[in-house]
């Protein structure tokens, strides 16, 4: 079965081609690891930008081999305004990963994108476009940002797939980053992860959340109707399988928003709750089949009214407070969990 960022990206392109007579779609080819200039990841963003609601899927040739590369910005890239496809296992020398979400992770990433503790966010979504404007990226690895690797404050049916950060790659050490994946109020249909073991995104060295899915605010509503599958966060696989604790400061994943699918995730070394829910925003949110695991505080929190969220199937053990842990809020269900 194809993952569901695979199957959208190959509708994706076969919509942009089919429309080629009506349409320019571009593919901007990322050639130099410059921070600026000519065959640049700003310069690929740039033209994706300037060619509008045409699209645009923006490729990988830094050379021959894998590298890994390393991007250093010296100030943020431009914000991601029009729809655009950032395609990092085009590099040669990627290839995604083939184990189960919680047995291992053989990804090749190639390109890291490193904000060396000088950049606030590795890609940010605007909150002032169309509704209808979407993204994906793929096969990166983000590096000491400020803020977060992806900030997604606009648009709808985003996917961000089989990224990671923490850890080292080949020699090369991912810095910490602030929050791994933001979605804002209003941001909706995103999907985290996905379905096949190459779309697993495997989150460590944060600060705070690996996946903060915000609450309603500034007339916004929360965001709502995303998919979280197959993320892994606290730790990472080395070169030999072995997992290797990488705590988030925060709780694992932070969960303000409603109508939300969790499933085959892997919660671990948080040095709070792996899994907070809170706020009346909170609710019909759906946790399943998933490993909640020696985190600092509960495994699962929900509190400040939260309510009519289901926590079913899921081995939930070996954390430092409550298994779950309802403070407050009506109609959660938890059941056929292992605690």
């Amino acid at each position: 079965m194809n993952s569901i960022p695979s199957r959208m990206a190959a509708i994706v392109l076969a919509t942009l081609l089919s429309n080629a007579a009506f349409a320019a779609v571009i593919f901007p080819k990322v050639t130099t690891t410059n921070n600026s200039g000519t065959g640049s990841l700003r310069a690929a963003i740039s033209a994706a930008n300037a060619n509008g609601a045409d699209g645009a899927i923006i490729e990988f040739q830094i050379g021959a081999t894998c590298g890994p590369h390393v991007i250093h910005l010296d100030t943020a890239l431009p914000n991601l305004t029009a729809e655009v496809h950032i395609e990092g296992y085009t590099q040669p020398g990627a290839s995604k990963n083939t184990f189960g979400h919680s047995s291992g992770n053989n990804a090749a990433i190639c390109i890291v994108l490193a904000g060396d503790n000088l950049v606030d966010d590795g890609l940010t979504v605007p909150d002032t476009v169309a509704d209808s404007m979407e993204m994906s990226v793929q096969g990166i690895a983000f590096s000491g940002f400020t803020h977060s690797a992806v900030n997604l404050r606009g648009g709808s049916h985003h996917v961000v797939a089989g990224i990671r950060t923490g850890g080292t790659m080949s020699g090369t050490a991912l810095e910490t980053d602030s929050y791994g994946v933001i979605l804002a109020p209003g941001v909706h249909d995103t999907i985290i992860g996905g379905d096949d073991n190459g779309d697993v995104n495997q989150f460590g060295d944060i600060a705070h959340n690996a996946i903060y899915v915000e609450s309603a605010a500034g007339g916004s509503v929360a965001s709502h109707d995303n998919t979280l599958h197959n993320d892994n966060a606290g730790f990472y696989f080395n070169a030999s399988q072995i997992r290797v604790a990488s705590p988030t400061g925060g709780a694992a994943i932070a969960l303000g928003g409603y109508k939300n699918s969790l499933k085959d995730i892997d919660l671990e070394n948080s040095a709070l709750s792996g899994l907070h829910i809170s706020n009346t925003d909170a609710h019909d949110n759906t946790v399943t089949s998933s490993t909640i695991a020696d985190n600092t505080g509960d495994g699962v929190l929900i509190d400040d009214d939260a309510h009519d969220n289901a926590v079913t199937d899921t081995d939930i053990s070996s954390n430092g407070g409550a298994g779950v842990r309802v403070v407050n809020g009506q109609g959660n269900r938890i059941q056929g969990d292992m605690i």
